[in-house]
């Protein structure tokens, strides 16, 4: 289960709420639909068109080829959905596409110096 912040487009539908409340079966085999992306994180179509991509096993080279964009425009798209979806690797966002975990913040990554 995860509980995600609602930003800018999606007060439109849930205008009295926080967050949300995102429950996915741990291992599941598809990632979410393009639409839930966009709504959930405030995506663009393209954005989650790059996100859901990605969600099966697709690489960015593969993913510019089959739309017809060049690999730098993907590129962007991915850090625009990292960003948003407060994923700082495409191993986290795929994570959190396949609902095996939730979005991780700065205090969340454990430094080795902290550690000494």
């Amino acid at each position: 289960m995860h509980l995600l912040p609602l930003r800018r487009a999606a007060h439109d539908i849930f205008n009295s709420a926080a967050c949300i409340a995102l429950v996915t079966p741990v291992g599941k085999l598809n990632p979410p639909a393009e639409a839930p992306l966009s709504g959930l994180f405030d995506l663009t179509q393209a954005e989650a068109r790059i996100a859901h991509a990605l969600g099966f096993g697709r690489t960015p080279r593969s993913i510019a080829k089959d739309l017809g964009i060049s690999y730098e425009t993907v590129r962007n798209h991915l850090k625009t959905v990292l960003a948003k979806t407060g994923s700082h690797r495409q191993a986290d966002l795929l994570g959190l596409s396949a609902g095996t975990s939730p979005p991780r913040s700065e205090s969340d990554h454990i430094r080795p110096e902290s550690l000494a």
